[in-house]
């Protein structure tokens, strides 16, 4: 509606540079995705693939979840407007899950779709593979948004009881962030070893 309706040049030119700024980012996103599974695959790992592909989704999927959930979930703006109208309390929550559900889909199939290209070029997998990691696709941004939709929750439920609680959530949502990069950094070091 900003590209269509919008008189003021300045708002339109912002428009424009969002809708740029992100399809660059997918572009890059679908280029390294391909040129990690053609890696793996001219290493001889294209049995790897798969399940990293689904690693990378799963990590995207959780990183912008939980980054949403606070104030997408739990502290949206209009909520007494969106509560107004003539919906249930479940309808307007299952349409913000399927709104973040869409909006980690895109994501999924930047990653897994040109990730499938490479692992076909050195695998040479037969029909059922791709049904398969087309399914997977799918559902695979589903765990990842329930874990961090109820750490998310948790977070809020917790800060809520403050008198700062946007600083204490904030703080909460960093420690996590610190402790998960911490356990993947642990986890990389006990690999190696």
């Amino acid at each position: 509606n900003a590209l269509r309706h919008e008189k003021d040049k300045k708002k339109r030119n912002r428009a424009i540079g969002v809708y740029v700024a992100f399809a660059i980012v997918f572009v890059m996103l679908v280029v390294y995705s391909f040129m990690i599974a053609y890696g793996y695959g001219y290493l001889g790992m294209q049995n790897a693939i798969p399940g990293y592909s689904i690693a990378i989704c799963s990590i995207i999927a959780l990183f912008f979840t939980f980054i949403k959930t606070n104030g997408f979930l739990f502290a949206f703006k209009d909520y007494d407007m969106v509560m107004a109208l003539p919906f249930t309390t479940g309808t307007v929550i299952t349409a913000k899950f399927l709104y973040m559900y869409i909006n980690n889909l895109i994501f999924s199939l930047c990653v897994m779709l040109p990730m499938c290209v490479g692992y076909a070029i050195w695998a040479h997998p037969g029909i059922m593979v791709y049904v398969v990691w087309f399914i997977i696709t799918c559902f695979t941004p589903l765990i990842p948004m329930a874990i961090a939709a109820a750490v998310g929750a948790v977070i809020t439920a917790i800060g809520s009881r403050f008198r700062f609680k946007v600083f204490v959530q904030a703080v909460l949502s960093l420690l996590l962030v610190a402790a998960a990069m911490s356990l993947s950094f642990i986890f990389n070091g006990s690999g190696s070893n």
